[in-house]
């Protein structure tokens, strides 16, 4: 049940990449939205290595809409292998950063694993609801 709901999670949050674009660009202030928005452009056409590499550009700089992105292609095999774990290294930078998205994969992943991790689930869950 709990994979159901990972790839439903996933496959929500892959087809809302369009809008974070779209939100993304009414951010002019914002230096990265160029590198977001060519790594939307190469997502969605298939592109998945150049959309890693521009995600992770910005992840390692400390962008957090590209950290979830970066954890994304982690947890799918999106232009890397598939790594579990590294989606969580990066689902954790984000939502440390203060991102809702991130917040709410790290719940699920947390969810995913041994049931040790099911209350910090739950809470980055909680937080992600309360940060929108």
């Amino acid at each position: 049940m709990m994979k159901k709901l990972l790839l439903l999670a996933h496959i929500l949050l892959a087809g809302s990449l369009a809008a974070t674009s779209a939100r993304a660009s009414e951010q002019p202030a914002d230096d990265h939205v160029p590198a977001l928005e060519q790594g939307q452009a190469a997502f969605n056409t298939g592109n998945y290595g150049q959309a890693f590499s521009l995600w992770q550009t910005l992840a390692t700089q400390g962008h957090s809409e590209a950290q979830v992105f970066v954890g994304l292609a982690y947890a799918n095999g999106w232009g890397v292998d598939r790594d579990p774990r590294l989606a969580g290294v990066w689902y954790r930078k984000a939502a440390e950063n203060g991102n809702p998205s991130g917040q709410f994969f790290l719940g699920l992943y947390y969810l995913s694993g041994d049931e040790s991790r099911f209350a910090a689930g739950l809470a980055w869950l909680k937080r992600a609801a309360k940060n929108g």
